[in-house]
């Protein structure tokens, strides 16, 4: 097994990166390790929309991606360590568990007292047992094995209660739910503090090193790059991987108790003429919509909105899209009610 710490910090460019580890180099094993800038990163199949809080994400430049295996979404920044273990399904072992318990071996190197929780994960055990601090999940192709994890070590947690919650009732779909689980980051419980994510990164390393017995650094050549680069920005960075790629799904929002100061009669269709609002804000009651493949197949709205659902219906549910079409209706304050 060989090793690669990856310089680069954009998670979509980390996906492709460990993708053509997995996929390009059948008979190889890997151990790859690197950090991400602010990101959420959600699980291949679930609803990208109601696991994520979008408009803030967008707001905040975060990058939103969606990886190759299930499981829930995460939030991760330069304080959380990403780690991928790649190789043969006989040698790394065809379940969770042999690889979580060397994983906590490595983690035991560093004074880290941790156990496995919820079959998947890892938390922290002893008197603050439970508290989790490593989500993981799992790919396979033929006799190919992806498993990769996070280690909460000094991230944002307020950022990741914020953008990745999951708890949007208003959203109903066949898509895999996170599971809400207790978080902490790893530092705040260590005996000896280890110094910030990108000392503890190279801590880390050696342990997994001598636990996994991987002695070789990996070397990205020219041709790895430029697949890897292919990879990145003919899927990873596309709207249509990201986004499209999730399950179709309804959505349903009650507004009698909400106040949207719609401005009647200020905008104008595309034939000049005007758009009239259905009426007074407060007399909104209701508004709903059906996606499939990223674009909104039909909407409605109480009382009825005729112009809103023809500027909407057939156009990608994204951010900058939908703000297009609803300003010159006068709607733009919808925005945020539309995505949750």
């Amino acid at each position: 097994m060989k090793y690669y710490l990856s310089p680069y910090q954009d998670a979509a460019y980390n996906q492709a990166l460990e993708e053509h580890l997995y996929l390009a180099y059948p008979g190889e094993g890997f151990l790859l390790l690197w950090r991400n800038r602010p990101a959420v990163v959600c699980g291949k199949f679930q609803n990208i929309y109601q696991e994520v809080n979008i408009l803030e994400a967008k707001d905040r430049g975060v990058d939103l991606v969606r990886r190759i295996s299930g499981g829930g979404t995460v939030y991760q920044d330069l304080g959380n360590i990403n780690y991928s273990l790649i190789g043969h399904k006989d040698g790394l072992g065809p379940h969770y568990q042999p690889i979580l318990d060397k994983i906590c071996a490595s983690l035991a190197l560093l004074g880290a007292q941790v156990q496995i929780i919820d079959g998947i994960a890892l938390g922290l055990s002893g008197g603050e047992a439970g508290l989790k601090i490593s989500g993981s999940a799992q790919a396979s192709s033929q006799d190919r094995l992806l498993h990769h994890g996070t280690l909460l070590y000094d991230a944002d947690l307020s950022a990741l209660h914020r953008l990745a919650n999951g708890h949007n009732e208003n959203f109903s779909t066949r898509g895999t739910r996170s599971v809400p689980w207790p978080v902490t980051n790893l530092r705040d419980h260590l005996a000896k503090d280890l110094g910030d994510s990108s000392a503890f990164l190279k801590a880390w390393l050696v342990a997994l090193q001598e636990i996994f017995d991987v002695s070789e650094a990996f070397v990205l050549s020219e041709t790895d790059r430029q697949a890897i680069d292919q990879v990145y920005q003919e899927k990873y960075k596309q709207w249509t991987w990201t986004f499209a790629q999730g399950p179709a799904f309804s959505y349903k929002r009650d507004l009698s108790d909400e106040v949207i100061e719609l401005e009647s009669g200020q905008g104008s269709a595309p034939n000049h003429e005007k758009i009239q609002a259905p009426g007074p804000a407060s007399r909104l009651s209701h508004i709903s919509y059906t996606v499939k493949k990223g674009l909104i197949q039909e909407l409605s709205c109480e009382p009825a909105w005729p112009q809103l659902s023809q500027a909407l219906v057939g156009l990608p549910l994204e951010p900058g899209q939908v703000k297009a079409q609803l300003d010159p209706l006068g709607a733009g304050p919808l925005l945020s009610y539309l995505f949750g």
